[in-house]
């Protein structure tokens, strides 16, 4: 009697701590990842500086793009479950050693994000509070090491703070953003933003889809932790198709509710302010109580680097378990059940990662000739530096994952296969960021943001292609070196999922508990 009473739980066969996840914080790991405070504040500068007053515009076509995207992944995480996300997907579907370039490719996405996104917030707060110019390093080298700590203690532990800090974020920014529509500056209220004819250029407005994309990118985040969620197949793609519409109509409003709130007839002044414009209108409109959104802007930093963190870690385990990175990365805590070596290695590199990009900022901004480049505009260079980075590799990413989701449904599920869902989504998906990333680099439709009339963005972002296509290089000359010493064992284990099995007693009633 007491056996019929429990609910019907599936958790996955693995070292880490099964079943340890229930839907909302497998939401809020999708959601929070995106930083939806991040997203709304941060980027607006630089897509303004690339669309024009059409700026908003770029987010419904990321959104279109990303949403057709959700559902093929969704679609493959319900057929491999998996700590391994795009890794196992790619290499079950595709082969092994493309599915190798994948994880190579998420080391610029997830693992590098932390740096750059917590010296940014750092520059931001000590910018807001006239703090000294160290601050943001000081800033980025405690939140990583508080993140570090966080994943050591437990999954549960990361899944229950994603949830608060995240649901605040919401809250507080998506009432900005309705504030700038009911209050609006010079030029009043209008759809003028997504008008494509008030774009400075074609290109202009998908190179600002490329960041737009970038802003959304984490909705993915759910996939990786599948091994620890509650009945994976099912709550997984749940909380990926609903964390991009979700995000989607909440950036959409805010973006428009900053360029009405500034003004239309004043959007140029947005890509030249001191202060990024969420802060300006706080300000404006919250008078002394403006100190709730810089608050907000450092629980997103904590949000999406916790999620972050929690992403490239499974996916550094569950290819550290295959054989295809070094043991080592496999090693899980005995009593916490969390991949302590990978958590190990992500907070070194985030630190490297911070110090590093900010230096190469330093010495790659252009300046007029007799002028430095200040600490201001280095901190935000490196943020964007690595936003451009993350928005091409995340192309790449999602494009084989959408061929992954075709070949796998053809070739081991026939019986399940779709046509809208396994050849015309995927091929929309990959249709949409081709053309994204050809306009955005200037090959498609000409790009007046260009150097010398040629195909990269304008420094230092150019420079975000160039390390994209030499950290590519870079894995498939690893992949020759690997072939060529015989050590590829690890292939015949890298599209291996964990498989499921019921819950037991004592698990369900920890899940049924935490909540």
């Amino acid at each position: 009697m007491a056996q019929a009473a429990l609910p019907a739980v599936s958790v996955a066969e693995t070292n880490l701590k099964a079943g340890a996840l229930k839907l909302p914080s497998i939401f809020m790991q999708s959601l929070t990842m995106v930083a939806p405070g991040i997203a709304a504040c941060f980027y607006t500068p630089v897509v303004v500086a690339q669309a024009g007053l059409a700026a908003p515009l770029a987010y419904p076509i990321a959104f279109v793009i990303v949403l057709v995207t959700a559902v093929v992944l969704a679609e493959l995480a319900k057929a491999v479950p998996s700590a391994g996300g795009y890794y196992t997907y790619v290499a079950r579907g595709v082969g092994p050693r493309w599915g190798f370039l994948v994880s190579w490719l998420n080391i610029i996405y997830a693992p590098l994000v932390l740096g750059a996104v917590t010296v940014f917030s750092g520059q931001v707060v000590s910018n807001a509070l006239g703090w000294p110019d160290w601050f943001p390093l000081a800033f980025m080298v405690v939140v990583c090491s508080g993140v570090a700590a966080v994943q050591f203690v437990g999954v549960q532990i990361s899944g229950k703070t994603l949830v608060l800090l995240g649901g605040i974020e919401l809250v507080v920014v998506f009432i900005l953003g309705l504030w700038g529509l009911a209050n609006p500056g010079p030029g009043g209220l209008n759809l003028k933003p997504f008008d494509p004819g008030n774009a400075t250029s074609t290109s202009g407005l998908f190179l600002a889809a490329v960041f737009a994309i970038q802003a959304f990118t984490g909705w993915e985040g759910a996939a990786p932790m599948a091994e620890e969620t509650e009945n994976p197949r099912r709550n997984i793609p749940r909380a990926l198709i609903g964390s991009v519409i979700l995000f989607g109509i909440f950036i959409v409003i805010m973006q428009w509710g900053i360029m009405i709130g500034w003004g239309t007839d004043n959007f140029a002044a947005i890509g030249t302010a001191a202060t990024l414009p969420a802060i300006t209108l706080s300000q404006k409109f919250w008078g002394d109580f403006w100190g709730i959104l810089l608050l907000m802007l450092v629980s997103s930093t904590i949000a999406v680097s916790i999620a972050c963190a929690n992403v490239s870690t499974r996916m550094w385990y569950r290819m550290g378990l295959d054989g295809a990175f070094p043991k080592w990365f496999a090693k899980v805590h005995p009593v916490r059940k969390t991949p302590q070596n990978a958590i190990l290695a992500q907070w070194i590199l985030a630190l490297a990662t911070g110090f590093g990009l900010t230096w190469f900022a330093w010495v790659a901004t252009p300046v007029a000739a007799g002028a430095a480049i200040t600490a201001t505009v280095a901190y935000q260079n490196q943020y964007y530096i690595d936003g451009t980075m993350i928005g091409f590799v995340v192309l790449a990413i999602y494009s084989l994952g959408n061929l992954a989701a075709f070949m796998l449904y053809w070739n081991e599920r026939r019986s399940e296969f779709n046509v809208v869902r396994h050849i015309v989504f995927p091929f929309l998906s990959t249709l949409g960021m081709l053309i994204v990333f050809l306009f955005a680099i200037g090959w498609v439709g000409g790009n007046p943001l260009t150097v010398g009339g040629g195909t990269f963005p304008t420094p230092p972002l150019n420079w975000a292609v160039v390390f994209t296509g030499i950290w590519l290089v870079a894995g498939v000359v690893i992949l020759f070196v690997l072939r060529a010493m015989h050590k590829e064992d690890w292939i015949a284990k890298a599209a291996v999922a964990a498989s499921e099995r019921p819950a037991t007693d004592e698990e369900i009633k920890e899940m049924a508990g935490e909540w």
